[in-house]
């Protein structure tokens, strides 16, 4: 069975209303700002190859659109036309390590919050300098950070953020983890694994937009016993949306999951797959799905 893992880091953007004031002959200068809140959050990992998985943020960016810069930029624009009348705002810069290891099923590490200005923010970079997995063995590699540690790592959200002070957005940053560690040398068995490389693989949901689904993983003895590291893949048109895995307890969430219709399934090791169920998620929507897996 194939298991991936998702990192999910949050921005959570608290617009308040404060006002910054100058003295110009009689006239005061109010600017508006807002304040963003980052945090870390991270889906089961239940591979029983890996011990733990870290890396280290030294910098995190939110660009603010301006009128004179929007008519010339899309995805594809060069770093100079990105910054050509787009301020970045500096969320968070120091040095962080985060386990997502630690950080499963909703559970966040926060990262501080910032004051930025009141406005449309569309793209958000994240610096990372080093990264490394351990596995259940006690080896332990380090991965080679490509030119996202100069540059950082470009992740736009769509739609945009609006951030006023009548309201707090948040964002989901979700980094697919099986794409973004790279196994190298021979990945059928743990022995012959030397080394990983990251090529961070991020999927970013405005939350305004978004919704979750959650709930029990569960056989059909007569306790119903709760199954740990069940796999729980929700899919959009035939194809795999996110992939999780339940906890010890037997429950699983999944969230940042963007407005639309699904289907979603559960399967473990020795037990027949579920079937597949249609899901609606609608804007906000917290949705409960529980499954009863039999013994193959």
């Amino acid at each position: 069975m194939k298991r991936t893992k998702s990192v999910l880091l949050g921005l959570l953007l608290a617009a308040a209303l404060p006002f910054s004031c100058s003295d110009y002959g009689n006239d005061l200068q109010y600017v508006k700002e807002g304040s963003i809140h980052v945090l870390f959050t991270d889906a089961p990992y239940p591979t029983n190859w890996i011990e733990s998985a870290e890396f280290t943020v030294t910098k995190i960016e939110a660009r603010l659109k301006t009128e004179d810069a929007e008519s010339s930029e899309s995805e594809g624009s060069s770093t100079t036309e990105e910054n050509q009348g787009s301020p970045y705002q500096v969320l968070f810069e120091g040095s962080e390590v985060i386990n997502i290891s630690e950080l499963t099923n909703g559970m966040t590490r926060s990262m501080g919050v910032s004051a930025v200005p009141a406005g449309t923010y569309d793209l958000f970079r994240v610096y990372v300098t080093d990264a490394s997995l351990t596995l259940t063995d006690g080896r332990t590699f380090d991965v080679k950070v490509p030119s996202g540690s100069q540059s950082g790592v470009k992740i736009f959200v769509k739609p945009s953020l609006e951030v006023t002070g009548e309201e707090t957005n948040e964002v989901l940053f979700d980094m697919d983890i099986s794409k973004s560690f790279v196994l190298r040398g021979n990945t059928q068995r743990m022995e012959g694994i030397n080394g990983f490389i990251f090529k961070p693989v991020i999927r970013v949901v405005n939350l305004g937009y978004a919704g979750s689904v959650s709930g029990m993983v569960t056989n059909d003895m007569e306790e119903a016993a709760p199954i740990a590291g069940a796999q729980v893949s929700l899919m959009a048109a035939d194809t795999v949306y996110t992939t999780t895995f339940t906890d010890d307890s037997g429950g699983y969430k999944i969230m940042g999951i963007e407005a639309g219709a699904y289907t979603i399934q559960a399967s473990a090791d020795g037990f027949s797959a579920s079937e597949t169920i249609k899901l609606q998620i609608d804007q906000g929507s917290e949705v409960t799905r529980d499954f009863v897996l039999m013994p193959e």
